[in-house]
């Protein structure tokens, strides 16, 4: 087995109003040589709907929340970058 995969999956299907629902979702799985522990990350993707007379759709998942984690990154990293260029700024006005 690798040791690490990244794959597209689907869940069980459920059934609600005639219709069948499937959830899909991204899987980041890490997992250690000889030993049976490891890691394993989901993320949701999308959602296929299917209808009583085979009509298909397909939606994509938005999560927001991940979106919001990555702009909470990329500000603070921004931040920190602000905050090193403007102590250069002083420290060299100084001498």
């Amino acid at each position: 087995m690798p040791a690490i995969t990244y794959q597209k999956r689907s869940g069980e299907p459920i059934l609600a109003k005639g219709l069948r629902i499937i959830p899909f979702s991204k899987v980041l799985q890490i997992s250690f040589p000889g030993s049976s522990g490891g890691f394993v990350w989901n993320r949701p993707v999308a959602v296929r709907i299917e209808n009583e007379n085979g009509l298909v759709q397909e939606l994509p998942v938005v999560d927001v929340t991940r979106q919001v984690g990555w702009l909470f990154l990329a500000t603070c990293l921004g931040l920190s970058i602000l905050l090193v260029l403007m102590r250069r700024g002083s420290n060299s006005k100084k001498g």
